[in-house]
Parts: C-alpha cells; structure tokens; sequence
C-alpha cells in the first residue's frame, strides 16, 4: 500500500534565505570574478577587509587602495558585501585582538567610518571577527575571551547604530555550530549588541544541522531572546568533486527551513588547500557544485522558505519551496510522482521522473504529487540521528550502561556525559574512551518499535592509529558479532529477529593505550533480502 504526503509543516520564518558567496577580493583576486558571481545568480558576497589595511595609522583611514577597492565596485553591479572584519590591527594592543577599552572603541570608530565611505546600501553586515571558538581570538593569557568578546560587541554596537542603524551588527562567527561557546558570549550580555549570530557549519553530512540549529536558539532563549542566524560560510572538502552537488541542496535546503536568514558557500574558487570546495577552477570552468548553487539559487530559494513535509518515514527527506516545487532524498524507498512536473538533479539537469528515492536529492517542479512506496530502510542510524529509536550509551567495563545527552560545547555538539569525556557520539562520528585495561565503549542502541524481520548492516572507519577499536553487536544483551576496526569495517546482512521492545547495540571499545579511539560509524537495518543495505567505501 503506498503512503501519501501529507501537509507542509508550517514555517516560522516566511522570508526566503538568501544565498551567498565568500569571496577572497582582500587577497587580491581579479575583479572580474564578479562576473562569475552573478552569473551564478547571487546578489552577495561575503569578503574580508583587516583592519590594519583601512587604518594603517591611528585615526587615519584609507578606504582607497586596490585591496578596498572591490567593495565599491560589487556594490556599482549590484552585489551587497557582508565584510568580515577581524579585530587586529599592529597599531593597537600589541596586534593582538581588540580588549582594552580605547582598542575596542578605535575598531568600533573604524568600522563606522568604513559605513561612512562605502554607504549602508553597499555594506549590509559587518561580521565581527571571524571563528572566534577556534584560533579567532588573540588575547593575553588568562584572558576570559568570551567577556572581551561581549564588550568589543558592545563597543561596535554603540560606535555604529547611531550612524548606521540599517547595517547588521553580527556577533559570534563560530567554526561549525559551537553552542556551548556561543552561549558563554550570551552569558556575558553580548547577544544584546548583535542583530544577528554567526555560524560556519562546516561537516561532511548535512544530518543533525536542524537538531544543532534547534539547540543555538534554545540557548538564545534563555539568554533572553533568539536573534536570526546567519550562516556566512558552510560547505566541506570533498574528497570527490561529484559529491558537491548532494550536499550543498540537502545543506541549503535544511538551513532554509531552519530559519537561517542568510547562508554562504565557501567558495566561489578552488584554492590550493581546498581544491574541492569552490563553485569555479581557477581557469573558471563552472563545476558541479557551481552547477547545483545555480539551481538553487534560481529555481528553490526565490519560491519561499523550505518546509518539511510530514511523511511516516525518518528515514526520508521532502521540503516544499512554495507552492510547486520539491526537493526529496534519503534511505532507499520506492516513489511513485503524479501530475504536470518537471524533474532534476542536484545539478538542475533533466532526469525522468525517477521511481526510487536515493542519497541524491530529486528536485521536482510543478504541481506534482508524490506517493512513497513500502519501506526497504526500516532504520538509519545518520538519518535519524538524535530522535526515536536511537538512544546512545557508555557501557562500562563491568558490562553497565551509562544513558548519555547532548551536550553544547565550543563546537559540534554530541551525546556524552561531563564525566566519561572524552567519549562521544555524534550523528556519524564518535570517540571511545579508557584503554584496553578499562575500556569504555561508545554504544548507539536501536529499541524496535515493534515487531520486526531484519538484516543490519553497518560501516565503520578509523585512522590508523593505536591498537584499534573492538566492535561488538548485542540484540537484547546477548553477543551476536565481535569483530575490530583497524581501519575499515563493514558488517553486511546479519539477520535479527526484533521483538517491540528489544535492542540491538553497536559498541566499540578501546583494545590497547588511550589515543586513536575517534571512529566514523553507521547502522542501518533493511527489509530480508533488499538491496537497500548500505555499501561501504
């Protein structure tokens, strides 16, 4: 029997999200990659400016020279600039980030200055810093760096706004997510001088983005109001340029309807150390990533903010941009598609209507109607990261089990607990603990829902180093599958006979010295005899 969609999920924010595109013009790029931009189809870039470079002497500010100049001419074609602003300059606090007093209010001076020259039409955001939880931060020792933070914010703020109220003040600008560092600035009192907060939520699978995003605003609630979210750089380094595409639509589309008001992909150009993450070569042939950013900045974001669709499967991804257009990805399940529609791939390439749903997304437009087959996945341990029936545990080595919860730290959060660090579990990644005398192991429990014929199947990798990880399956506490993890592991078509109630749990354990027990894992239990198992690369 097929299972029919059902309603979008009302959105808390209405407005679409923006996308842009960071750039690197301050370092001296031709500024005729401006074209490049807007044949994309963005109208914004997000770029740095130092403030050494328009201020290069105490009080005397130089908004002329080549390295400024492209500010002027993105705003002449009709690209605002979102400029990230690092609060260093040799001239103040030994070159060190911004702390005392008169430093942080010669930043807020220059920074307003800087709004004087180029206008507030041209420059709509200033970005505080830049990854301030990672090396952003360059202070004295034993400075407390999330209170200087808070009153450089506050400096800025009350330098600025009465000048330029219209141009967004953005605090936090966090490698990845960083909840936990995020909320010590709140607790400080500078989520009061933002307009906005600023994540990079940089990872290699765009899963549990939502559940982190859901976590930073619980924190600014507490802190005494949620601000919007801006994500001014995301992406990851591919180790193939054809898994791009997948990625920035599953990323995008998430962050959308995640209430992220405006998100940038890192970047528009290769670079040497990163010659995957770029929409262009350095030669400018448009890559596939190029390719699916195009799509998306033409044919899902100006439509409205992505809405999750309601479907009886976690395992499956639908988000309605608008009235008549869908984007579907996710565990393997049969799809049947009615109505007037066209449909393309991540790239925005014509595809027949496709009858099975994949990992690669399917963008449909018209007025379509989709119907979900019977399900092949009955549980997937990445997609359903973080919600029933997954549940994550220490089992210590006396053989019981620690519940663990998630935890907000300075960056990707995870399920642990303050004493067992430094164990972790993360959507596909995680740590074991202790050493092959005390092992602690990292566990990710399946609690069947109800009765159930399955095969489980599960990938597992490691760098190899230390003496490996011990990997064992439990159903209902009772050994089925011992093996270890070196460096790769795949476990295929182990056949379990679930009762409502029962468990099965994936364990891995330290085999010798404390060191090398971080993992990348994932489970997934299939209908007998499917072929929706994972493979393992």
């Amino acid at each position: 029997m097929l299972a029919c969609s059902s309603p979008a999920l009302p959105s808390a924010i209405d407005t679409p999200m923006v996308l842009g595109i960071s750039t690197h013009f301050d370092q001296g790029w031709s500024l005729d990659w401006l074209d490049q931009v807007s044949a994309l189809g963005a109208t914004t870039i997000r770029d740095d400016l130092p403030w050494a470079k328009g201020e290069p002497t105490p009080g005397q500010y130089d908004f002329d020279s080549d390295s400024v100049r492209y500010i002027k001419v993105a705003c002449e074609r009709g690209i605002d600039v979102l400029l990230m602003v690092t609060p260093l300059n040799p001239a103040y606090d030994d070159g060190q980030t911004a702390h005392s007093p008169a430093a942080q209010t010669a930043y807020g001076l220059y920074l307003a200055a800087l709004l004087d020259h180029f206008g507030d039409r041209c420059v709509r955001a200033i970005e505080v810093g830049n990854e301030v939880n990672a090396d952003g931060l360059k202070l004295p020792d034993g400075s407390n760096g999330p209170r200087i933070y808070a009153a450089l914010l506050a400096a800025v703020s009350r330098e600025v706004k009465p000048r330029h109220p219209g141009v967004a003040i953005l605090g936090g600008s966090t490698n990845v997510i960083g909840t936990g560092f995020l909320a010590s600035i709140f607790q400080e009192g500078g989520l009061a001088h933002m307009d906005g907060v600023v994540v990079h939520p940089y990872r290699d699978q765009p899963d549990g983005l939502d559940i982190e995003l859901q976590r930073l605003r619980a924190a600014m609630a507490r802190a005494g109001g949620a601000k919007p979210i801006w994500a001014t750089e995301y992406g990851s380094q591919f180790d193939d340029q054809r898994a791009a595409p997948a990625f920035l639509i599953q990323a995008t589309t998430m962050l959308s309807a995640a209430g992220v008001v405006q998100a940038y992909w890192y970047d528009l150009v290769d670079e040497p150390a990163y010659r995957n993450m770029g929409l262009f070569t350095p030669d400018r042939t448009l890559k596939p990533a190029g390719n699916a950013a195009r799509a998306a900045l033409r044919l899902l974001l100006p439509y409205g903010r992505a809405t999750r669709v309601n479907t009886d499967d976690r395992t499956i991804f639908v988000y309605r941009f608008g009235p008549d257009r869908l984007v579907l990805w996710g565990a393997p399940r049969p799809v049947r598609f009615e109505g007037d529609g066209r449909y393309l791939d991540s790239e925005g390439e014509a595809i027949s209507p496709p009858d099975h749903l994949s990992e690669q997304p399917i963008i449909a437009l018209g007025r379509v109607r989709f119907e979900l087959g019977p399900r092949e996945v009955l549980a997937d341990s990445l997609h359903e990261f973080a919600g029933e029936p997954w549940s994550y545990l220490a089992r210590r080595s006396d053989g019981d089990f620690v519940p663990l919860s998630m935890i907000d730290w300075t960056f990707t959060s995870y399920f642990g607990s303050p004493d067992l660090r430094p164990l972790e579990l993360r959507a596909d990644a995680g740590v074991a603990a202790g050493d092959g005398r005390n092992p602690l192991a990292a566990t990710v429990r399946y609690t069947a829902p109800r009765e159930e014929q399955a095969e489980l199947s599960a990938c597992l990798g490691k760098a190899r180093d230390g003496a490996g990880l011990t990997v064992t399956i439990s159903h209902g506490g009772k050994l089925i599958y011992t093996g270890v993890l070196d460096e790769r592991l795949a476990i295929a078509r182990q056949p379990v006979t679930l009762r409502r109630g029962e468990t099965l749990d994936l364990s891995l354990a330290p085999r010798g010295d404390a060191g090398g027990n971080g993992f990348r894992y994932r489970m997934r239990l299939v209908q007998p005899g499917s072929n929706a198992g994972l493979i393992c690369t």
